[in-house]
């Protein structure tokens, strides 16, 4: 008889280690458009003596549904938090630290626009925009 998994569950301490050691986190493999491709393949590739019973393929219509509305939420929630950085002085996972002057949100996420003040070798400073992932952020202080 086969378990079903078994989803982790994770302690603040375990939270708090991989806030400690960020990781930059990678993309989902499977988007809406495998998904559905998933299905399309199943629908196909049927038994004609055995179909999927409307139910079931209505549940998986639903999660399907839930999944992109799921990661509409977390794409809204993710691009207000970002513009709400612009002036703030933030830190990124490679210890560069500099003021948000920007916000651009493209298919591959949501980006920041962070000026960084860079010495010149005469001493001199300016500052120097540098495009930093959201996702890359560690550190968040009033300038």
């Amino acid at each position: 008889m086969a378990t079903a998994p078994v989803a982790p569950i994770y302690s603040n301490s375990t939270y708090v280690q991989a806030q400690d050691n960020p990781v930059k986190s990678k993309k989902p493999d499977m988007g809406k458009d495998d998904f559905l491709k998933l299905i399309i393949a199943q629908l196909k590739n049927q038994d004609p003596l055995n179909p999927v019973k409307d139910t079931e393929f209505i549940a998986q219509l639903a999660s399907f549904s839930g999944l992109e509305q799921s990661r509409n939420t977390a794409k809204s929630v993710e691009e207000a938090s970002a513009v709400g950085l612009i002036g703030k002085s933030v830190t990124d996972i490679h210890e560069n630290v500099g003021i948000v002057s920007k916000v651009s949100v493209d298919a591959q996420g949501t980006h920041l626009t962070v000026d960084t003040a860079v010495k010149d070798k005469d001493g001199s400073t300016k500052i120097v925009p540098t495009v930093v992932d959201y996702s890359e952020i560690k550190e968040i202080t009033n300038p």
